[in-house]
């Protein structure tokens, strides 16, 4: 029982972040068109829909993935998101 709630809670958390680093690409993106192809390439790698944000998010946290170069589009963005990532990956 314990292990499915905290799964459940794990899976929330992941989600939570998805929306905010999602909703932060598509802010950028639809506010600096000139962009886009700088972080295509990135963002469709690593953030290009919900599912792949989701799995980038759990492969940063178990070591599938250096967490480093998952963050390259977000520190593009803002620095903000390269704190937010940082706390996720503590957390």
């Amino acid at each position: 029982g314990s292990l499915c709630w905290a799964m459940l809670l794990l899976v929330v958390i992941m989600y939570l972040f998805t929306s905010l680093f999602m909703q932060g690409i598509i802010m950028h993106l639809s506010d600096n068109p000139g962009d886009i192809n700088h972080l295509r390439e990135g963002s469709q790698t690593w953030y290009g829909s919900i599912l792949t944000t989701m799995y980038t998010l759990l492969a940063a946290i178990t070591g599938g993935v250096d967490w480093q170069e998952a963050v390259v589009p977000l520190d593009h963005i803002s620095g903000l998101y390269r704190g937010l990532w940082s706390f996720y990956v503590m957390f």
